[in-house]
């Protein structure tokens, strides 16, 4: 009775939200205006996945995690709750598994690197056939050289989409959205820059993402220009020479 009232307090105190349907087919994940309920003005985001996966792309600070965080807690709430904060929720019936916040562990010894690793295997490990996997992974990988980086994200990600996964995954990595997509749609979140500074609109497009922000962003918050501009030469020459 007690979990009863709190739920029905916790709807009385949303501006609105849906009642979710489930399915036992294959995954699927049907999502209409969600929003991230710890946010005081969220900004909602659809979007219908069938099988595979999705690729997010974009420049820092765009909403590639808060993205991720939204389905993952409409996934849960659906499933615990009855709750969704969105016009609708179609989806089957998940195991949730997130790869989002990680650290490296001083007194286990553990590297970011190896710490990343090792939550990926367990993920990869509990994977069950009749059950399918919710798996949010943001930045997999992150922890090493961008050449083993991108390699082994492509060989995970395209593992994960044969094994009953329904995956969200957040890159930097431009290149994995050819290495995966046989398996995997592309969108992306996008920036408006003017002379004012960056601003971002927090809705998701469909597609890769074609540009970056993270020089424009050292500029924006005052790192010296003779730093940003050694940076973007850097750059136009790196792109010449290849």
């Amino acid at each position: 009775m007690d979990a009863m009232i709190s739920v029905a307090s916790y709807r009385a105190g949303l501006e609105s939200f849906t009642e979710p349907k489930f399915q036992n087919s294959a995954s699927l994940i049907h999502i209409k205006e969600a929003v991230h309920p710890l946010l005081n003005k969220p900004f909602s985001n659809s979007i219908v996945v069938e099988s595979g996966g999705v690729l997010i792309t974009g420049s820092n600070m765009s909403g590639k995690t808060t993205f991720l965080k939204t389905i993952g807690v409409n996934a849960a709430l659906a499933q615990t709750i009855n709750t969704c904060l969105a016009k609708e929720y179609q989806a089957s019936f998940f195991q949730i598994k997130t790869l989002i916040g990680r650290k490296d562990n001083i007194i286990e010894g553990k590297s970011y690197y190896l710490d990343e690793i090792s939550a990926l295997l367990r993920i990869i490990n509990t994977l069950e056939k009749d059950l399918p996997c919710l798996c949010l992974l943001d930045e997999i990988f992150r922890g090493t050289n961008s050449v083993e980086r991108i390699s082994a994200s492509a060989e995970v990600l395209l593992y994960l989409a044969k094994h009953h996964c329904l995956i969200f995954a957040a890159t930097h990595d431009l290149e994995l959205t050819e290495l995966v997509k046989s398996s995997y749609s592309n969108f992306h979140f996008l920036e408006n820059i003017t002379e004012e500074g960056i601003s971002f609109n927090y809705k998701l497009m469909r597609g890769p993402s074609t540009t970056r922000n993270a020089i424009k962003l050292l500029r924006h918050v005052g790192y010296p220009e003779e730093i940003a501009d050694a940076a973007d030469t850097r750059i136009r020459k790196s792109k010449g020479n290849g």
